[in-house]
């Protein structure tokens, strides 16, 4: 399954059946995976999609990326998609609640919006972070959002209304967040150094590891362990049952930790 040009997203659908993918050609393409074929794909974008996720039913896809637009595809019907219009920068992540009303954004514009799926309504618009969002993620209940970004902090705020709760500096920037299954944990990836340090690696090649993996606990914001990276880390999941949390970066490298969280 070659997407042309490259794919720098992709997404599983609910059931496992197909895989979206979401290229460097501007188009999202659907995979069946039983035939490890090209089902049908997805046009209209003017530029590269840089993330997809697909809602907790099944039934949408929303893609985004380059051009600032976010397109909303009903997977049970063919037609045009719902876009969404109002970020003025590129999006860097999309992110469905887990009821599936709701949709968050992140983007180079500084701002995190919150959309009702159903009309495409921008619902609000968050502001704080001074620089590019490139992380968000709801809580497992919903009731939370916590974002990453380029100004080396991480927010958390309440999903319903957009209230800002609570502030984390992290000291260097923030690629990607994830929430725990269990809701009690945040995981943050990003850089492992900071800007004198970046430059010393890149001219020395000093193979240190860099603190560019954390856990923090989100009742309180405190940090729980740092997880030892040679180099930026740019995803970062957990298991589905949270026992484990695999990471990737800039070494080209997948690593899977066990973890032994424990509360208190």
């Amino acid at each position: 399954m070659a997407h042309p040009g490259g794919a720098p997203s992709i997404a599983f659908s609910r059931d496992g059946t197909h895989l979206y993918s979401g290229g460097y050609d501007a188009t999202v393409r659907d995979w069946d995976l039983g035939r490890h074929a090209l089902a049908r794909t997805f046009k209209g974008a003017r530029g590269s999609i840089w993330t997809l996720d697909v809602s907790p039913d099944g039934a949408k896809l929303a893609a985004a990326g380059e051009d600032a637009l976010i397109r909303i595809w009903d997977l049970g019907r063919s037609g045009s998609p719902l876009t969404l219009n109002g970020h003025r920068r590129n999006v860097w992540d999309v992110r469905f609640s887990p009821d599936g009303t709701q949709l968050a954004s992140g983007s180079f514009d500084k701002e995190v919006r919150l959309w009702d799926v159903m009309t495409g309504k921008a619902l609000h618009v968050l502001k704080g972070h001074s620089q590019a969002i490139v992380g968000l993620d709801y809580s497992p209940d919903g009731k939370l959002l916590a974002t990453g970004a380029d100004d080396s902090t991480i927010r958390f705020w309440r999903a319903s209304d957009g209230v800002r709760l609570r502030v984390i500096e992290n000291g260097r920037h923030v690629d990607k967040v994830a929430f725990s299954p269990d809701g009690h944990w945040l995981a943050s990836g990003g850089h492992a150094r900071g800007a004198v340090g970046t430059l010393w690696h890149e001219l020395t090649g000093d193979g240190s590891d860099g603190a560019s993996v954390r856990i923090w606990r989100v009742a309180d914001g405190a940090l729980v362990t740092n997880l030892p990276h040679p180099d930026d880390v740019i995803y970062v999941a957990f298991s589905r049952d949270g026992r484990s949390l695999v990471t990737s970066g800039e070494d080209d490298r997948f690593r899977l930790w066990r973890l032994q969280l424990v509360e208190g």
